[in-house]
């Protein structure tokens, strides 16, 4: 008697992730070494926003990540929700030597709550590991406001590469399978903001 086999394939997956903290904690640097390996102490801040796609394989699957670096300058905060209102994946980063930037990612996670439409994977992410023996932000306190909230904790160096990949295989591995339907245009008008232009956005 013969069986039929069947195989079953992993879906594809994409993901709106949207990195948000403020200016000079490294959200850029985190992008450049996951895209191009390389790290850039000189780097200028991101005016606007700037976008970026990274694909990678996890877990037998590819994952589209569709990238959005945010400024961090309280310039371009009133922008920033159109950002992050339907991202389906989030990157909270803060300084690990700089507490006054842990304490702005927790912000942060209060505003999601407030305006983002779904559920996104969440990570609370500490950069600047290789700054260590500088540290103000105790990894302990991390954890426990993480628990409290119910997302996830990964510290990171952009600097030296550590846990880099690890970072996003974190959103690979809590995506769900099915996926919400959503628009990840982002359209800025004159109404949003007189001070910023349509044109802010760049691309790395």
């Amino acid at each position: 008697m013969n069986m039929e086999s069947t195989t079953y394939i992993k879906k594809n997956l994409k993901t709106t992730l949207v990195f948000l903290g403020n200016a000079a904690v490294g959200k850029s640097s985190i992008i450049r070494r996951t895209m191009k390996g390389i790290f850039d102490c000189y780097s200028e801040s991101t005016i606007g926003a700037a976008f970026a796609s990274y694909s990678k394989t996890y877990f037998d699957r590819i994952v589209r990540f569709e990238i959005w670096d945010t400024a961090g300058q309280e310039r371009y905060r009133s922008i920033t929700p159109l950002y992050y209102r339907n991202a389906t994946s989030v990157f909270l980063v803060y300084d690990i030597t700089d507490k006054a930037t842990f304490l702005r990612a927790k912000e942060y996670l209060d505003e999601l709550k407030k305006h983002n439409t779904g559920i996104p994977v969440i990570v609370l992410v500490g950069n600047k590991l290789d700054l260590g023996h500088k540290r103000k932000v105790p990894k302990s306190e991390a954890l426990i406001f993480t628990e409290q909230n119910s997302i996830h904790h990964c510290e990171v160096s952009a600097k030296s590469g550590k846990n880099i990949d690890k970072l996003f295989e974190i959103v690979a591995q809590n995506l769900p399978e099915k996926q919400p339907e959503s628009d990840s245009k982002i359209v800025i008008s004159s109404s949003d903001d007189e001070n910023i232009s349509p044109t802010c956005c760049g691309i790395f």
